[in-house]
This record gives structure tokens, C-alpha cells and sequence, in this order.
């Protein structure tokens, strides 16, 4: 991969706060303040605005030979009383499958036929993007503030109620889990997320989060797009909120030894799930 690649991301962390910009492998971000040429695909999540993120994979052949893929979608920390959910599937489907597509895929040639140089990079697809959204705004909801208020005072009676919704929970078994950075990740994406649960480093590693189902997908998928010698999702379990483990506590990295992790799932009913990845 040719070092238009590390430029491009130079710009990139230097247009955005920290905040803003999230490496799928936290170590690209490493690479990238030392100026280390990258050799590898790397995928990563701009937030653009307060409603919409752009997800950005450039592949291993960027751009000598392959272009890079983009995708807009709603942020998760949008507030849902603001966002048309009627219509944001449409308003996605438009931008993405309609008007990104066209945009990435279309060849910009000379007048011999030859491919030009205007072949989209990262920071034409956000300037792109950002020039559409005025044209294509995201569909918010009539009289949302009064709709916010409105969910706001509801919010407590909301969550009295048993079984309304589902939450859900996740195992996941690693080979082993020593790298610092690959442990700060696990702890500021649950985070992040507003996942409760534990990493357990060492050999093997465990994680579990519990929380919105959705977001409990997107962690994984963010988990096991890093480098991992050896990673699986042991077991998903959906359960009511009367069933929560963590009690809707901070995502803890534990420190202890394999009887007291074993004490530490016994006292919340759940070592069965991976006894056998212990040897138990």
C-alpha cells in the first residue's frame, strides 16, 4: 500500500477530534501519529455531524488497484425522538445504494478514455457526503422537541414495565488477550456502546457485555475485525431486564486468577457457559 494511504489519514486526524474518528484496529491509529506506512486493509468510523457516521474500509490494494468502500448511516447516539425512524431506512437506502454508490463507482476519465486522477479518496467522500446531506437532510420528526419532552417524562414508567423489551448478552472466548491497546479497546468500545460486563485478560481471554441488542452485535462486529490469533462468539443470549447480570454497571476489566473468576460467575449464575474453555 503506497503511502498516499498514511497522508490521507494524517489529514483525516487532523480535520477531526479524536472523538470523531474510530479505528476498527486501534493500532492503525499508532501508525499513523508515527508515521509508519501501513500494509494492511484498514477499516474506520468518521462521525460526520451529530446525526450521521460514515463507515470507510480501504482495501489493501488502495489505490493502486482497488478503491475504497463507504457507507452513511445514522449515528446510534442520535436521540431516537429526533430521527424520523419511518423514513431513515429510505433516506439510507437513497444515499448509499442510489447516490454513494454512483458516486465511488463512476470512472472520471479524460478525453482519451484513460482513467483520471479524480479517483475518490477519503476526504472527497466526506466532502462529497457532506455537500449531499445539504441536498438530502436527514428526515426528522415533526414537533421533535415536544415528542423529546414528551419521552423524557415517560422514560421511568417506560422501564417499570416487565418484559417490555429484550436485552441481550454475549460470550466471547480468546486464545489469549495480552496487547494494551487491543484491552484499552475492549473497555472504551463497551463504553462507547453503553455495554456492562468484564474482559478478562491472559490466556485464554474471556468478554462478555450485556445491554441493547444492537449494540451488542456491533461489538462484536468491531471486536473481531482486530487481529486476533484466535477469536469466537461462545454463545448470544436474548433475556428480559429483569435477568441482568451487571445490574447496569461500568465494563470492568478483571484482575484475578481462574478460581476467583470461576467465584466471580458462580455468584451471578453463569460459569456454565465457559467451564469447558477453562478445562472445568
Amino acid at each position: 500500500m503506497s503511502e498516499q494511504i498514511l497522508n490521507e489519514l494524517q489529514l483525516l486526524t487532523a480535520m477531526y477530534e479524536p472523538v470523531d474518528i474510530h479505528f476498527h484496529d486501534p493500532e492503525v491509529l499508532n501508525l499513523v501519529e508515527n508515521c509508519i506506512p501501513i500494509s494492511d486493509s484498514v477499516s474506520l468510523s468518521v462521525r460526520l455531524n451529530e446525526e450521521v457516521e460514515l463507515d470507510i474500509r480501504l482495501p489493501l490494494g488502495y489505490p493502486e488497484t482497488e478503491r475504497l468502500s463507504a457507507h452513511c448511516r445514522i449515528s446510534k447516539k442520535t436521540p431516537a425522538s429526533v430521527i424520523d425512524r419511518n423514513s431513515v431506512q429510505h433516506w439510507e437506502s437513497k444515499i448509499n445504494n442510489d447516490l454513494l454508490h454512483q458516486y465511488l463507482s463512476a470512472k472520471k476519465s479524460g478525453d482519451d478514455g484513460d482513467q483520471g486522477e479524480d479517483v475518490p479518496n477519503i476526504l472527497g467522500v466526506i466532502q462529497w457526503c457532506n455537500e449531499e446531506f445539504e441536498k438530502q437532510p436527514v428526515p426528522k420528526e415533526q414537533n421533535a422537541s415536544c415528542k423529546d419532552n414528551y419521552t423524557s417524562g415517560n422514560k421511568s414508567q417506560k422501564n417499570t414495565q416487565p418484559g417490555s423489551e429484550q436485552l441481550c448478552r454475549i460470550w466471547i472466548f480468546s486464545h489469549h488477550i495480552y496487547n494494551k491497546n487491543k484491552r484499552k479497546f475492549l473497555v472504551n468500545t463497551a463504553e462507547e456502546l453503553d455495554l456492562s460486563g468484564f474482559s478478562l485478560p491472559g490466556k485464554p481471554g474471556f468478554v462478555c457485555v450485556e445491554g441493547d441488542p444492537s449494540n451488542c452485535d456491533e461489538y462484536w462486529s468491531r471486536v473481531r475485525q482486530l487481529c486476533w490469533q484466535k477469536i469466537s462468539l461462545i454463545e448470544r443470549q436474548l433475556f428480559p431486564p429483569s435477568e441482568i447480570i451487571f445490574e447496569n454497571k461500568p465494563f470492568e476489566e478483571l484482575h484475578c486468577d481462574k478460581s476467583a473468576f470461576i467465584k466471580f460467575l458462580e455468584e451471578r449464575n453463569s460459569s456454565s457457559v465457559i467451564k469447558e474453555y477453562l478445562g472445568i
